[in-house]
């Protein structure tokens, strides 16, 4: 499972429909619908109905939506924290020094 599976599984959720996916993921539709395939068949169940050219999420479809929001979420939390740290502007500085030192150097 790839994270932009999950990503073009989302959009596609989103606004239940291939073409429109592709077009707000600035991606082909072939490709949209090519990962969300990969991705059935990774999984081993239909994620979504298609009914004509629109797409509907099955039960299990919504389960894992829900599921993959929670995780793309922690996952965008990690990339904060992770670019925080390479933020020099950014943080805390900790200094520590002995008690004697702290009340005469320090202030």
């Amino acid at each position: 499972m790839e994270l932009r599976q999950l990503k073009y599984f989302m959009e596609v959720a989103r606004v239940e429909h291939m073409t429109k996916a592709s077009e707000n993921l600035h991606v082909a539709q072939s490709a949209v619908s090519r990962q969300i395939t990969k991705l059935e068949e990774e999984l081993g169940v239909p994620l979504f109905d298609r009914i004509g050219r629109n797409m509907q999420l099955t039960s299990v479809g919504q389960d894992f939506l829900n599921q993959a929001a929670i995780a793309l979420n922690e996952l965008q939390k990690a990339e904060a924290l992770v670019t925080e740290y390479t933020d020099p502007a950014k943080g805390t500085v900790r200094v520590g020094l002995p008690n004697s030192l702290s009340t005469k150097v320090l202030p």
